[in-house]
């Protein structure tokens, strides 16, 4: 359909770009962009015309994150001199040429490592701002701009949309491509609960994760915890703040992000921890989640146990079946979290690092226009072209579409923000005669989420619905060190029997899910699998997706995990029993 990069987008087709504050007043002209209002005056070098209602664009975008950039693209590819309005919450349009930002794809010279980098481009890039990460994104189009946009009201019947401050603007087609935010955990259940805890998320001690300045920031957390160090001596140098011979970082989430990071972390700990002088303290990794292995909400049991076992060999300390209720300054002025699970505990950290993988649609403007909206999934329900009825289109994130493999569904990662926005864009254009034939082309592309893990030599791609409570057939190679095994299988390490696999995730015996381990190779397969979405047999799956000869094959079968577990995801709010208190003296609690 569309080819998109997988990492940072690249400018958009070259034309001008028209950037406005509000109907009324002017923005500060920081960059080298044109500062305008959306008037009567702006239409001088546009097609868009005035009604009795408002002003009149044929393609109005509500929101900026990668969704409304690739709709953008779609669009300019097809009807370039198509004027486009952008309606966004952002409140200042930053500079072009500031030196704190990324552009194009010269992330190397930022020093964000490249563990760390994939993992903010897979879970947090899709629902950053282009105006706050990659100004580029907008350098070279042809973009109407209306910013501090966030009491929108939409009227489908009518074609037109309500600003701000009262004035009203007519469209042809309407996206919605609001982004979305990470779930909160548990401790940051409410807006109550976030408000009290605003100061240690500002006061840098408790990094949630959300933007690509935060990733950023953990490239300096040990520098920084370690050079406040006093050695009094040369020898069994205390902080001077806390009196630690360790510094303890505390990634909180066992999902693929919270992972992610407290393995780049471990990483980076070990390389310290091996050239650390005598009077520098230790840096200790642990991780908190609430399920009883790392992975446990997506793989089956014993991959996820094999996980943690990998985890723990690298240097990670994993704390599982653990939520945390509360955290808050000490007088050490460390950060004391209050934790749950068998028994109530306390745990002492010096960082907190809050690693949600899952996000929250933004569906609030939606609500309050009385757009319907999937209560089972979330998100704006519309039909596989993703559209929601009378020129209103919603895709990336926000939008609740019908898959006809697997039924409705909302999918919040990268790939699918990409795909979803062009083929949503195109579809605009198509529908309304600009330059299409007037066919709305339905969604056939199966998005694919990818997890990382180098130091444990892991490379993780799963598509459709991977759920640990349903059934799982996994197929992997048995044979890894003998003279025949395949060149990939020798770089795996051999402690562990899970090198080279795929993982089928059943339901009424067709295939809804599919992961495949360090077998990204197959991935065309797999979506062709799901596509076809044929009845099968377990007994058949092992030559499914062609792996390796049968002789070299093992498969492990596994029901659901539904009935029996103690929590679900690491974003679920629970209600625990809180028995009685103790005091984590070695990060493990009751362990």
């Amino acid at each position: 359909m569309f080819s998109s990069s997988r990492w940072l987008i690249r400018p958009l087709v070259s034309s001008t770009i028209i950037f406005a504050a509000s109907t009324t007043s002017l923005l500060h002209n920081n960059s080298r962009l044109t500062a305008c209002e959306v008037d009567d005056d702006t239409q001088t070098d546009t097609p868009s015309s005035q009604s009795s209602k408002g002003q009149y664009y044929p393609y109005v975008i509500l929101g900026g994150g990668t969704t409304a950039y690739s709709a953008i693209e779609a669009i300019r590819q097809l009807s370039p001199q198509s004027p486009i309005l952008v309606l966004s919450s952002e409140r200042v349009v930053p500079s072009l040429h500031r030196g704190d930002l990324y552009r194009n794809n010269e992330t190397t010279d930022r020093g964000l490592g490249d563990d760390l980098l994939s993992s903010y481009n897979e879970w947090r890039r899709h629902i950053t701002s282009k105006l706050s990460s990659e100004p580029d994104a907008l350098q070279n189009s042809k973009i109407h701009l209306l910013l501090r946009q966030d009491q929108l009201k939409i009227s489908p019947h009518d074609k037109v949309v309500e600003l701000s401050n009262g004035g009203k603007v007519n469209f042809g087609k309407l996206l919605v491509a609001t982004a979305g935010h990470p779930k909160s955990f548990y401790v940051l259940g409410d807006e109550h609960m976030k408000a009290n805890k605003a100061g240690l998320l500002s006061g840098g001690g408790v990094n949630s994760l959300i933007s690509l300045s935060d990733f950023e920031e953990l490239e300096r957390v040990i520098p920084d915890l370690t050079g406040m160090t006093q050695t009094n001596g040369g020898e069994g140098g205390l902080d001077a703040a806390d009196g630690s011979k360790e510094k303890t970082i505390v990634i909180i989430g066992g999902g693929f992000l919270g992972t992610e990071v407290a393995l780049a972390m471990a990483s980076r700990a070990r390389a310290f921890n091996a050239d650390r002088s005598s009077g520098q303290p230790r840096i200790k990794i642990l991780q908190v989640y609430a399920e009883k292995s790392p992975l446990a909400s997506y793989l089956p049991r014993y991959l996820s146990q094999d996980v943690k076992e990998r985890l723990e060999r690298h240097g990670v300390e994993c704390i599982e079946e653990r939520l945390v209720t509360d955290l808050h300054e000490s007088a050490s002025n460390q950060i004391r979290m209050n934790i749950v699970g068998e028994e109530r505990t306390t745990l002492n950290a010096h960082y907190v690092i809050m690693a949600s993988s899952t996000i929250s649609p933004d569906v609030r403007i939606a609500r309050e226009s009385g757009l319907e909206i999937d209560t089972v999934n979330g998100g704006i329900v519309v039909n596989d072209s993703f559209e929601y009825g009378n020129g209103v289109y919603a895709a990336g994130v926000v939008a609740s579409y019908y898959d006809h493999e697997l039924g409705r569904r909302r999918v919040n990662r990268y790939d699918h923000s990409v795909n979803s926005g062009l083929l949503a864009g195109y579809n605009m254009v198509s529908s309304s005669g600009d330059g299409g034939d007037g066919t709305q082309r339905p969604y056939t592309h199966q998005p694919a989420v990818r997890s990382f893990l180098g130091d444990i030599n892991v490379n993780c791609e799963s598509i459709g619905e991977c759920n640990s409570d349903l059934e799982t057939v996994g197929v992997w190679i048995n044979r890894g060190l003998d003279p025949g095994a395949p060149e990939i299988l020798k770089n795996v390490s051999c402690k562990s029997p899970y090198k080279r696999g795929v993982i089928y995730y059943m339901r009424n015996s067709r295939v809804v899910g599919v992961v495949l381990w360090n077998a990204d190779d197959l991935l065309e397969k797999a979506r062709d699998l799901i596509r076809v979405n044929p009845m099968i047999r377990n007994d058949q799956l092992k030559r499914a997706i062609p792996l390796a000869p049968d002789d070299w094959l093992m498969v492990k079968k596994e029901h659901g995990r539904r009935e029996g577990r103690k929590m679900v995801t690491e974003d679920d709010r629970e209600s625990l029993v809180q028995v009685r208190s103790k005091e984590v003296g070695d990060g493990r609690g009751d362990h």
